[in-house]
């Protein structure tokens, strides 16, 4: 899944530039954890309601795991009470796969959408 991931990052057409990406991912990282976290609860709203809206930019493309992402989310907030800069997650604990996740806000201390 991941190489499917990478590929449609670099040359599907998604309607933005892979150079831009790459920028918005570095300046992201460059940022406190808390805003990160901030952005990522946004992304996983945004996701969210344009699927359920049928106005993803390209539906049969490849999908996030967003198993993965509120796991992340989840442990990002952890972090941040602590004081931390950064998280990680057990991958292997979670018993991942590509299933997408029905749990659409109830990771979110506030809906975004």
């Amino acid at each position: 899944m991941e190489v499917e991931q990478e590929y449609y990052i670099l040359f599907a057409d998604h309607g933005s530039d892979y150079y831009g990406m790459r920028q918005q991912r570095i300046a992201n990282l460059q940022t406190p954890l808390r805003d990160r976290r901030r952005i990522c609860g946004q992304i996983i709203g945004n996701y969210y309601e344009a699927r359920e809206l049928g106005a993803l930019t390209d539906p049969n493309g490849p999908q996030p795991n967003m198993d993965i992402l509120l796991a992340c989310y989840r442990a990002s907030a952890e972090s941040v009470r602590n004081g931390s800069n950064r998280y990680a997650i057990d991958r292997a604990m979670l018993g991942l796969d590509d299933q997408p996740s029905t749990d659409f806000t109830a990771d979110l201390e506030e809906p975004v959408w």
